[in-house]
């Protein structure tokens, strides 16, 4: 699926989460933001065609050089546009657009330059925030699709996509793991926040290098296992409790699966090797050499307690980034 962002797909988002007013109105009172003297307010034909995606964005004045702050839009935005919002589909509706904008940058298909210009980031630092303001952000949407010389034309083929079938299947994975806090009017990506957290921590206490490059078949040392410990300790304080008691979302369930099955690995090896005689801090598999059948088993449990652990990371990753995790 290729989805491209555009005043057309921006609207059918807003259409698909709208309440106690008509498709018309809501583009009419969208474009009045930006132009209050569009021909899109009134002409009924042409507001649908705009929505379809068959026709470009024109301005009144048919000038788009003076660009409204995003402090007027934003103020616009809250009064006209978000009152007939479901609230309850407020996560939807962000999350639909950042998939988007994940789906143009992997495409090469976004505007850098005016993403930019109209966020202040690049797609790469916008993919990785944590926390929006819903009417800032779409605010900032708007002003995107309407003054980056985006053909609306390019959603045509995409249009039929953005369904309730696309919000069940790509978005609703994610509401579980973002926190709406409706005085501030913020979503927080609280699974960004979580991977963030996790990533690092691989990195601090080594395990991530420890799981892919240290072959417990051969040696370890101690150290290994007390960077370990020290990791789980880190999650659980940092990750698991703070974040668990709102709801447990699929970031959590992966990170919770992967610390779950490090515990596992690192017992395992704790009970399947022992110190070596000429130095204590290096320990090696308890029957290597004299048992070639555990041997075997060893390193086949020991090789799939490493790709299980590495798999589940992929995963995270993929979920991070929108992908499919199959």
């Amino acid at each position: 699926m290729t989805l491209r962002l555009c005043f057309g797909t921006f609207i059918a988002l807003l259409d698909l989460c709208k309440y106690n007013i008509t498709q018309e109105r809501l583009i009419a009172e969208t474009v009045r933001i930006i132009d209050p003297a569009s021909r899109y307010i009134k002409d009924r034909t042409a507001c649908n065609k705009l929505k379809k995606c068959q026709i470009n964005f024109r301005l009144d004045s048919g000038y788009f050089n003076d660009v409204p702050s995003i402090a007027s839009v934003k103020e616009c935005m809250k009064n006209k546009i978000i009152p007939f919002i479901d609230e309850n589909k407020i996560t939807t509706i962000i999350l639909s657009l950042l998939y988007i904008i994940q789906n143009e940058s992997r495409n090469k298909t976004l505007k850098e330059e005016y993403l930019k210009k109209f966020f202040s980031a690049d797609s790469s630092q916008l993919l990785t925030e944590k926390e929006f303001v819903f009417s800032e952000f779409l605010s900032r949407i708007l002003l995107y699709t309407l003054y980056s010389g985006i053909n609306n034309k390019i959603g045509s083929n995409c249009i039929k996509f953005i369904t309730e079938d696309f919000i069940n299947e790509k978005i609703s994975p994610y509401t579980e793991d973002c926190q709406w806090i409706s005085p501030t009017e913020t979503l927080v990506l609280s699974f960004r926040k979580e991977f963030t957290l996790f990533n690092e921590a691989l990195g601090n206490y080594a395990v991530k290098k420890f799981i892919e490059e240290t072959d417990p078949t051969n040696q370890i040392y101690d150290e290994c296992l007390e960077n370990c410990e020290n990791f789980l300790v880190y999650i659980r304080d940092n990750i698991w409790v703070p974040f668990g008691q709102n709801s447990i979302g699929k970031m959590l369930q992966m990170i919770h699966d992967f610390s779950q099955t490090l515990d596992d690995y690192t017992t395992y090896w704790g009970k399947n090797m022992l110190p070596f005689s000429s130095n204590p801090s290096v320990f090696i598999p308890r029957h290597r050499d004299e048992n070639p059948r555990w041997a075997i088993n060893f390193e086949k449990t020991v090789s799939d307690y490493r790709q299980q652990l590495i798999k589940i990371y992929d995963k995270a990753c993929k979920y991070m980034l929108f992908e499919p995790m199959n």
